[in-house]
């Protein structure tokens, strides 16, 4: 209704994509925790429902294999039987196909980064020699040193990054010291303020020189090196453009690409003369570049909070703010190094909405899912 309201239009099949996105995201977050409820236990949880997941991936797996001889042996026949098997079976009516980057049985390499990274956190989880999965644990890990995505190696940068940044505020706020240190530091920062605000009166010509120099920094020479990338920011510098009130209440279902185009006075010029930004204003659509920004810009915050508020209610152990809280304890709950290492995974695949995820993949949910499931089974000691 809120974009019928401000745009008089009605778009069905993006409504109907971004109600399934919705579904999805619900559905692939909960489905994991309510079979853990009905599990014995931790390891019952893993034999019945992970396993499996692994073996299905078995034909990823054998596409990945053949992709990475190609890879090495550039060999014309295997290379047209790939794209082949992709334009016939898997991913048919795409005007190219990408093989030799490692994107298994998707589209392409960064849309397979989610479910790479789940299924590295599944396979670090079950690897042991005595098991049948072993061989296929050990083929993942080492066919994922050559997948080839920036989200791939961004989303796990990211998850380790959060995870430090988490254990130095607790660091911190461990240390009587510390707390001192940082008072100083607030006073010192504010006290710098206002010099600086006083500078520009008592010391014109050294504000002035300064004030120029910064003004004079060009974010449109980093968008020189990569456009791709400066075109992928776009929901970036589109959040932050917007209104606090757009914020709450959404643009309205599938009415993103019109939120970008009532917001193109605000955004900057070098975004504007992007060649993939252009292409895509002529068409008037523009790709959800970042799933989370992109449903945030859409749904609103209120409805968001309401759909949280909802499955926290209905699913105990499902609490936003102590994922992270827990995330930063996993060494002080005495996981084992392949437990770490896959809860690590689990949080780049979630991570991954980030960036580009189509709305209709549950990859990233459910690894948030294994997250919350494998800090309730370490709390509870199951």
């Amino acid at each position: 209704l809120i974009g019928v309201f401000r745009y008089s239009t009605i778009n069905y099949q993006e409504i109907i994509l971004r109600l399934v996105g919705l579904s999805t995201f619900i559905s692939s977050l909960t489905l994991p925790i309510l079979l853990y409820s009905k599990s014995t236990n931790l390891e019952n949880f893993k034999i019945k429902y992970l396993k499996p997941l692994l073996f299905l991936s078995i034909p990823n797996l054998i596409y990945c294999f053949f992709e990475l001889i190609y890879r090495f042996t550039r060999n014309g026949t295997l290379y047209s039987f790939l794209v082949e098997a992709k334009d016939l079976i898997f991913v048919p009516k795409r005007t190219t196909q990408v093989v030799g980057s490692i994107s298994g049985l998707f589209p392409e390499h960064g849309l397979f980064a989610p479910f790479l990274l789940l299924i590295l956190g599944l396979s670090f989880l079950l690897i042991k020699k005595q098991t049948s999965l072993f061989l296929i644990t050990i083929l993942w890990i080492l066919i994922s040193f050559f997948h080839s995505s920036g989200l791939f190696i961004a989303s796990i940068g990211l998850s380790i990054v959060i995870f430090l940044f988490l254990n130095l505020i607790k660091f911190i706020s461990n240390l009587s010291i510390a707390k001192r240190s940082l008072k100083i530091f607030i006073k010192f920062t504010i006290i710098s303020i206002i010099l600086i605000l006083i500078g520009q009166y008592t010391h014109s010509f050294l504000f002035n020189r300064f004030s120029t120099l910064l003004k004079n920094i060009d974010p449109s020479i980093f968008a020189l090196f990569d456009k791709s990338l400066t075109y992928k920011l776009l929901p970036y510098f589109v959040f932050l453009n917007n209104s606090f009130v757009d914020l709450f209440i959404g643009s309205g279902l599938g009415n993103f690409s019109k939120l970008v185009i009532s917001r193109l006075d605000y955004l900057p010029d070098f975004l504007l003369s992007n060649v993939y930004f252009m292409q895509n204003l002529s068409k008037e659509r523009f790709s959800l570049n970042s799933t989370l920004l992109c449903a945030i810009m859409e749904y609103g915050l209120i409805l968001w909070f309401f759909v949280i508020f909802l499955i926290r209610k209905n699913i105990r152990i499902f609490n936003p703010i102590m994922l992270f809280v827990d995330y930063s304890n996993i060494l002080n709950y005495k996981y084992n190094l392949n437990e770490i290492i896959s809860i690590l995974f689990f949080m780049a695949s979630f991570l991954t909405i980030l960036g580009p995820v189509p709305l209709t993949y549950p990859f990233p949910f459910i690894s948030l899912s294994l997250m919350i499931i494998l800090f309730e089974g370490k709390k509870n000691n199951v």
